[in-house]
């Protein structure tokens, strides 16, 4: 299955993929609301607040949603676009408001 990502009202950013046992998953980023949706092609759903915390924070609570649905996934969890990265489960400079 393919990548997409798009914006749609309500301000969704969504990202739909498949895992390595082929569930097909969600994850939308509501910027109204401040939270995460993680929903599998079954219909089970997990919610993550945004804000508050610490990358790690977000990564460790990001990756415990996708672990209670049953989703394994690959992740590389180091940024790729800044000078000294800081992998996502140690990040705990960078803080969200």
């Amino acid at each position: 299955m393919g990548e997409r990502a798009s914006l749609r009202d309500r301000a969704w950013l969504d990202h739909e993929s498949d895992d390595s046992a082929g569930t097909i998953f969600q994850a939308d980023v509501d910027l109204i609301d401040h939270q995460v949706i993680i929903q599998t092609s079954g219909g089970d759903t997990r919610h993550l607040a945004l804000g508050g915390g610490s990358v790690a924070d977000f990564y460790a609570g990001f990756m415990s949603c996708l672990e209670a649905l049953g989703i394994d996934v690959e992740i590389r969890a180091i940024p790729d676009e800044v000078s000294n990265p800081i992998p996502f489960a140690e990040d705990h400079v960078h803080c969200g408001v």
